[in-house]
Order: structure tokens, then C-alpha cells, then sequence
């Protein structure tokens, strides 16, 4: 083992806490499983904090966890200098199978698991295309809206709360790592949403099962902002109340509904055609 950080107890009883929700908020940061989004991440200038490896892969993956952090930090300078030594404040940590386990999601784990701070932005309402999600509860349906919003050219994700926390290992895998480039904000309400938007001169187009108008025959060029809402419930009123106009994508007869992220994901893809936009 070419290098091990001492305090590794109190940071696995961190790491712990990042699995629930309240441990992310508190804390402000959360967890990135396996080296392709970790490294993603990195280019997408999130903050990497510190690194776990895997037991018995411990030593296979210390030269390449060494290789991927070099690429987007500086030598520490409270640190053993040379190829042996991670980038400023960056730790490494080795541990047992079991442990390391205890703070992996992923039913099949990765060897390797980084805590990485939340980003944070500015303003929840600036471009021309934002998503809005109302109390989803399935973390890989948010997870997939923000991987579908960000390669379709989307601005931002706002998410009402009582929404699955994107930050979520569940939903940070689903992404894809799109949530490290894509904007995503948490409003308290539909009211404090609508507050967000309307101010900024978006439009609200609905997206139901039961909306006036198919994806196609609605105009949804322009500043527009999309809501989807709850899996079973559907929106929150308020959103109906304030929709300048409802989307329905069709389906047979015999189909009763669409997963959440499916039918987001058409409707936003007929925005573009619309848009114009060919890349």
C-alpha cells in the first residue's frame, strides 16, 4: 500500500451520513461511486474531497486512483511529495471489504467511492429551458430527467420539495454524470417555484396524461419552463392553476401511462425539434 491517511473512523462515520439525505444537507457534500463519474466529475469542476478504495482492490486501484485525482489538483503541500502522494486536500483511504461495502450503495459495488461537495448556483431561473420536478419519488426518474435535460440542451432542473434528492447515489448514477454540468436547484413549493419563474417571464407548460394539447401541437418555443409531476399523483394543482398550456403524449388505448422520465424525455425532445436545434 503506497499511501493511507490516519482519522480513516471518523471519515467512514461521515461518509455514512452522506447516504441519507439529511447527512448531504447537513453537510453539503455527498457520494460519487466508481472511477467513470468520479472522474467526470472532476472535469466538471466538483470538488472532490476524498477517496475510498476497496479492499482487496486497494492495491490494484491506488496507482490509478493516484492517476485520475493528478489530472484536477495540486501536489499537498502538508503531504509526502512525490508519485506516492495525492493532490492537496485530497485523502485516500484503503479499506476493508466490509467497510467499504457499509458505505457503497450500488448493489454490486465499485472499488472506489468519492465524497464530493455540492455545487451550488446562483439563481434557479436564467435560460430559456428549465425543468421543474414535482415531488418525484424515484430517485433513478430524477436521475434520468437530469441525464435527458442536460444532453438535450436544458438550462437547469428545479426541484420542488418532496422530490427525490438528486443528489442521491441512485440518482447521481442514473445521471450519468450530467448533474455535475446541468444546474439543478431545490425550491420549497409550487409557490416558490412559480415565484422563481414567472418573474423571469417563462412560460409553464404542464406535461399530463389528460393536457389539451399532444406534444407536438403545442408551442413550446421560446422561454419555457416544463413540469412533471409526482409518478401516481401527478402535479400539484398550483401548477395546473398557473400552466399556460398542458401536454399529453399520445399512447394506445390500452396503455394507462408512461413512466415520468419516458414521456419528459419526448416531450422535451419535441421542444427541441421545434427550437431547431440540431447540436
Amino acid at each position: 500500500m503506497k499511501y493511507i491517511t490516519s482519522g480513516a473512523n471518523a471519515a467512514v462515520k461521515r461518509a455514512r451520513k452522506l447516504l441519507q439525505k439529511k447527512g448531504r444537507d447537513t453537510d453539503g457534500a455527498f457520494l460519487i461511486e466508481g472511477f467513470i463519474l468520479i472522474e467526470e466529475a472532476a472535469r466538471s469542476g466538483i470538488e472532490i474531497e476524498r477517496v475510498f478504495l476497496r479492499g482487496a482492490d486497494a492495491d490494484g486501484e491506488m496507482e490509478r486512483a493516484l492517476e485520475a485525482i493528478r489530472g484536477f489538483a495540486r501536489p499537498r503541500a502538508d503531504g509526502p511529495q512525490g508519485s506516492d502522494s495525492p493532490p492537496r486536500g485530497i485523502d485516500i483511504i484503503a479499506l476493508s471489504e466490509n467497510i467499504f461495502d457499509g458505505i457503497a450503495d450500488a448493489a454490486t459495488p465499485k472499488s472506489v467511492i468519492a465524497v464530493a461537495r455540492k455545487p451550488s448556483y446562483a439563481t434557479a431561473a436564467r435560460g430559456d429551458a428549465l425543468l421543474v420536478l414535482d415531488r418525484l419519488q424515484d430517485p433513478g426518474n430524477v436521475g434520468a430527467l437530469i441525464r435527458t435535460a442536460g444532453a438535450i440542451g436544458f438550462d437547469g432542473v428545479l426541484c420542488v420539495k418532496g422530490t427525490a434528492d438528486p443528489f442521491s447515489p441512485k440518482a447521481v448514477r442514473a445521471s450519468a454524470g450530467a448533474l455535475f454540468r446541468l444546474p439543478v436547484y431545490e425550491v420549497g413549493d409550487p409557490d416558490e417555484a412559480l415565484g422563481t419563474l414567472r418573474p423571469e417571464g417563462y412560460r409553464v407548460a404542464l406535461l399530463d396524461a389528460g393536457g389539451a394539447s399532444l406534444c407536438w401541437e403545442a408551442d413550446m418555443t421560446g422561454r419555457m419552463a416544463f413540469v412533471v409531476g409526482n409518478e401516481g399523483g401527478g402535479a400539484d394543482p398550483r401548477f395546473a392553476k398557473a400552466a399556460d398550456v398542458t401536454i399529453r403524449v399520445p399512447m394506445t388505448k390500452n396503455a394507462e401511462s408512461l413512466n415520468a422520465a419516458v414521456a419528459a424525455g419526448i416531450v422535451m425532445y419535441e421542444r427541441r425539434r421545434q427550437e431547431g436545434s440540431d447540436g
